[in-house]
């Protein structure tokens, strides 16, 4: 150990492996840059640094990233910064390659506020006016929040699902008041396309049932059963692997036949009128 001007170097085996200098910030196989004085710090190899404020609670988690009145690039790379503030909150902030000594703008990535949620890509817990995605979980009102920005066009993805690299389905904005819930139809990913079938035998197959929940004793006028429906329209019921959870029905996708028989009848009417 060797005490150089203000400096406390320590050597093993003849080779610097830590130091700390006269403000207090120490560096572990590495000499620290000149941070400013509102931090004490802990840098450790080619970029990384663990900083806290002086005189505060809050605490900072750098790669390639060190303050000296502004946040700077160590050494030409991209640059990432945990932040646990004093106010409860924690932000996960990202920032593009740069040269050496360099000026950084941080985007924040990722926040979690003193309130719990979860906010990707934005600040704004709630609705807002810019673009984002908030999780924000309560005791009595849990939301999920997904947000274009003004200016955003129709048909820009909320959601989209995938099969391997194919997509299924999606949800997309529609103007600037309605989304949409799409399933994949375009006419490229179909084949043998011809006129369907009468729906008629099927229409009068399906069974209408009233019932009451068991959860709740919340009485349905009009539903159906997924087993019943199962053995008329298989493409509207959706039977999970494990037998022992429950069986769903989307009923959008009997709107295909219930169309086709309105046609049907149509035809039928305009038929007799003649």
């Amino acid at each position: 150990m060797l005490h150089l001007a203000q400096k406390w170097a320590f050597f093993i085996d003849g080779s610097e492996r830590m130091r700390i200098d006269s403000s207090g910030r120490l560096g572990l196989g590495v000499t620290p840059e000149a941070w400013s004085s509102v931090f004490k710090v802990l840098r450790v190899g080619t970029g990384s640094s663990i900083a806290g404020e002086s005189g505060g609670t809050s605490t900072w988690f750098n790669t390639n990233a060190y303050y000296d009145g502004s946040w700077r690039r160590i050494n030409t790379n991209t640059s990432a910064q945990i932040a646990h503030t004093s106010d409860g909150k924690q932000e996960f902030k990202v920032a593009a390659s740069g040269s050496a000594g360099s000026a950084i703008s941080w985007n924040t990535a990722v926040t979690i506020n003193n309130s719990g949620a979860l906010l990707v890509g934005g600040s704004v817990e709630g609705p807002g006016a810019q673009s984002g995605i908030a999780l924000s979980g309560q005791e009595t009102d849990s939301n999920i929040y997904i947000r274009h920005a003004s200016g955003t066009g129709s048909g820009s993805r909320y959601m989209a699902f995938t099969y391997n690299t194919s997509q299924l389905g999606s949800i997309t904005q529609h103007g600037t008041s309605q989304i949409l819930f799409n399933t994949t139809s375009d006419e490229r990913a179909k084949e043998h396309i011809v006129d369907a079938p009468s729906a008629s035998d099927d229409i009068d197959a399906i069974q209408v049932r009233s019932f009451d929940w068991k959860a709740d004793g919340e009485h349905q006028k009009y539903g159906m059963i997924a087993q019943e429906l199962q053995t008329v329209a298989p493409e509207a019921v959706s039977v999970p692997e494990d037998s022992e959870e429950m069986m769903g029905v989307d009923y959008s996708k009997l709107v295909p036949m219930l169309i086709k028989e309105i046609q049907s009848l149509r035809n039928r009417v305009a038929q007799l009128e003649e």
